[in-house]
């Protein structure tokens, strides 16, 4: 290995141009000053520099560096630095002066063929010294690194090409090499499973995190394909949950590449987040299901669990309440209720979150921050444990508010989004519709008793 730092006697560059004279790949070359000169008695850089540009001159180069200009040795002999440079004469300045202040220099420069053409040459550099340690010329070692940089800028632009069509589609691919167990990933999975660069992504990882009602199917499925020659592709679609409890839907397709004696050399595929297009499609099918609900309503407890259990489908209602408000007691009389508040009936509503819906006639969606600014302000007086999340919605006839439906969660931040909020809106107003035509139907049958009952005449009739 070569000393970086050090000025080699013409002894040792002798053995190295043996050594490199017929390399193929790594070009090799000297340059050498035709007078002596006392380079220790000059400290100014700059007309040391000067000096050598002009005086230094190729004696000696090997195939490979001829190639790399394209031309034959013969014709490259004699010139000096500055030819090689052109009218970029910065780099071979900055090139000599390292060379002054370090006896070495590496870098990598834009250079020019005989015919003109650029090339991206990567060097070392090296002085040459007589005996009394007197610069007498340099010699060094360089590679075309043009068609590399060329092939590292595609695949860079490739790899922004995949990476941006990755984030538009919210996709991602992956390769497992079975023979040397060695897997790649795009940048694309860590952005779907929100693992940081640092974690060692295992199956075993990625089962932990697997909703455990999709868990069993999906390792059933993934060990037949893996066990069966004859399926060629594995195509699945699967709930995970992340580290703060949020799910998302995925679909994934996997392909087999086969050796030439027929086993697996690799497995490859790709993954798709389907998290938004799912939602959509569950929120169709919730949004019907419920209209159809408050259109047949005799029962209104099964109503608010239908109501509970399709809210469900889409975010955690595990914590629900529906309420409804008697203005002259400032009381909320609990209609529905499940998780931590089961067992309460009815509660004050003064202070309450509840009430600020219901006087403000406005959905409110709060998250622990939030919560936890209104306990220290006083706004608030919250009941029983404090939720991290508030999702609250007032319930209409007409512009009058008579009641909320709220869902909270006890665990989780911002475990409650916009889109979730306009979910719970619409619901409460099926739910307020429900209520009114069931008010309406009771007092259509109250009055159709009392007419029945009444011993005057009635007589309904037009303005006519």
């Amino acid at each position: 290995m070569l000393q970086f730092g050090k000025i080699y006697t013409m002894e040792e560059v002798v053995v190295l141009r043996q050594l490199f004279s017929n390399n193929k790949d790594l070009g090799y070359f000297e340059m050498e000053i035709a007078e002596a000169f006392q380079s220790k008695s000059i400290e100014d850089e700059k007309s040391w520099v000067e000096f050598y540009l002009t005086n230094l001159h190729l004696t000696v180069a090997n195939r490979a560096f001829s190639n790399q200009y394209g031309a034959s040795i013969e014709k490259l002999l004699g010139l000096s630095p500055i030819d090689f440079f052109k009218d970029n004469l910065e780099q071979p300045y900055d090139i000599i002066g390292r060379l002054f202040r370090k006896q070495s220099a590496s870098q990598i420069s834009n250079e020019v063929k005989l015919d003109g053409s650029p090339i991206r040459i990567k060097g070392d550099y090296f002085l040459i010294g007589d005996s009394f340690q007197e610069v007498t010329g340099l010699f060094g070692f360089q590679s075309d690194i043009t068609a590399q940089e060329i092939s590292e800028k595609q695949k860079t632009s490739e790899n922004n090409l995949l990476r941006v069509s990755e984030e538009i589609t919210q996709s991602a691919s992956f390769e497992w090499n079975h023979s040397t167990k060695k897997h790649e990933y795009s940048d694309g999975i860590y952005r779907i499973f929100e693992f940081s660069r640092e974690e060692k992504i295992t199956t075993d990882h990625l089962f932990s995190i697997l909703h455990p009602d999709d868990l069993e199917a999906f390792k059933v499925g993934v060990n037949s394909f893996v066990k069966r020659s004859s399926e060629k592709s594995f195509v699945d679609e699967f709930r995970i949950i992340l580290g703060d409890g949020r799910a998302k839907n995925l679909w994934l397709k996997v392909n087999k590449e086969f050796n030439s004696n027929g086993t697996v050399s690799k497995f490859y595929g790709a993954i798709q987040d389907i998290t938004e297009r799912k939602r959509k499609e569950i929120l169709t099918d919730v949004i019907y299901n419920i209209s159809q609900a408050a259109s047949d309503l005799n029962d209104f407890k099964q109503f608010y669990k239908t109501i509970q259990g399709e809210i469900s489908r889409l975010l955690d209602a595990s914590n629900l309440f529906v309420a409804f408000y008697d203005e002259e007691k400032d009381v909320l009389e609990i209609q529905y209720v499940t998780g931590e508040s089961k067992k309460l009936r009815k509660l004050s509503a003064k202070g309450t979150i509840s009430k600020l819906v219901i006087t403000e006639n406005s959905s409110l969606l709060l998250d622990n921050e939030t919560l936890l600014a209104y306990d220290k302000t006083g706004k608030v007086n919250r009941v029983g444990k404090s939720s991290k999340t508030w999702l609250g919605v007032p319930l209409r006839k007409g512009n009058d508010v008579f009641g909320v439906m709220v869902v909270q969660n006890y665990e989780r931040d911002k475990a409650f989004s916009k889109e979730d909020q306009a979910l719970l809106e619409f619901i409460a107003i099926q739910l307020a519709s429900a209520i009114r035509r069931m008010q309406d139907s009771e007092q259509i049958e109250v009055l159709r008793n009392s007419i029945q009952q009444s011993p005057a005449s009635v007589v309904i009739t037009d303005v006519d």
